[in-house]
């Protein structure tokens, strides 16, 4: 290797080095692009339609995109229902008589290119001691009677006694049957 050419590569390697070390991260230097925080947590709601679920949340603030989370069973774990949403809201259609009402559990997760954020955690289950059903409004739309029967799948399950219950025509209404 030559003077000249011993020179060189020295320059060389000081004008690489001088380079990369202006590319490092400097913290004291205003025009660094931000960092962007991770969303605030939704507050998620569920809500009952026939053959559905109605899913509503709050707008969570740095957010670019939600994602519903489902874990059918209750064990199973979370897993992703359908795609990325922009709304703060969804339906799921369900298969009410194969869906798992005491167990099923929703989060929806506010993200972001820094992360996400989970919501609280909803269920399908009221309580151990209480039902709730959708009736379409043409089973209402009368006065009299009407029995329900519920049909829970094994194990453990099977057939409940029959409940009478009553639609009272709304104050002012005229029936005629």
């Amino acid at each position: 290797m030559t003077p000249t050419s011993r020179s060189s590569s020295l320059i060389f390697w000081i004008a690489t080095s001088l380079m990369l070390s202006a590319c490092s991260e400097n913290k004291n230097d205003e025009s660094a692009t931000p960092s962007i925080p991770t969303p605030s947590a939704p507050a998620l709601s569920l809500g009952f339609g026939i053959k559905q679920l109605k899913f509503n949340w709050t707008a969570a603030e740095d957010t670019s995109h939600y994602q519903l989370l489902q874990n059918p069973d209750g064990v199973s774990g979370f897993t992703q229902a359908g795609g990325n949403l922009t709304t703060t809201g969804t339906t799921l259609a369900i298969a009410a008589h194969r869906h798992d009402w005491a167990n099923a559990r929703y989060v929806v997760r506010a993200c972001n290119s820094a992360g996400c954020t989970s919501s609280n955690e909803v269920n399908t289950a009221v309580s151990p001691n209480r039902l709730t059903a959708v009736i379409p409004a043409a089973d209402v739309a009368s006065a009299g009677t009407a029995q329900v029967r519920v049909f829970n799948p094994a194990p453990g399950g099977g057939t409940s006694n029959v409940l009478t219950f009553t639609v009272v025509a709304p104050a002012g209404a005229t029936v005629s049957r």
